[in-house]
C-alpha cells in the first residue's frame, strides 16, 4: 500500500511495517462540506505477492432547508463534493500509482 499512497498522508509517523489487512477510516468537516475516507487493502494469502485496495471517499453537504433546492443548485452541489474528493485522492496518492492509473503498470 505504501507503493500507492503517501506515508505522510495516510500513515501519519506510527503505522509502518507488515501487515496481512489493513482498513483506515477518517471522517471530518472541510470546508462547508462532510468528508468520509475509507481505505482497505487485502492481501490474499493464496497470492501474497497481491494487494487489493479499495478507497472510498464520499462528501457531503448539510443544508439547512431554508432555500429551495433548484437544478442549478444541485449540480453545483455535485461539482463542488466532486471537486473536493477528487482533490483529497490527488493528495493522498503517489506518483507511482498514478501512473498505474493512467496505463503504465510497470512499476
Amino acid at each position: 500500500m505504501a507503493r500507492y499512497f503517501t506515508e505522510k498522508s495516510i500513515f501519519g509517523t506510527g503505522l509502518q511495517g507488515d501487515y496481512d489487512t489493513l482498513s483506515l477510516y477518517a471522517s471530518t468537516p472541510i470546508n462547508d462540506l462532510h468528508l468520509h475516507i475509507k481505505i482497505d487493502s487485502v492481501i490474499p494469502v493464496n497470492r501474497p505477492k497481491d494487494e487489493a485496495i479499495i478507497v472510498d471517499i464520499d462528501t457531503y453537504r448539510v443544508e439547512d432547508g431554508t432555500k429551495p433546492l433548484s437544478i442549478n443548485l444541485i449540480r453545483k452541489f455535485i461539482q463542488d463534493m466532486h471537486e473536493q474528493a477528487r482533490s483529497v485522492f490527488e493528495s493522498l496518492i503517489t506518483e507511482e500509482y498514478r501512473n498505474f492509473l493512467k496505463g503504465d503498470d510497470n512499476g
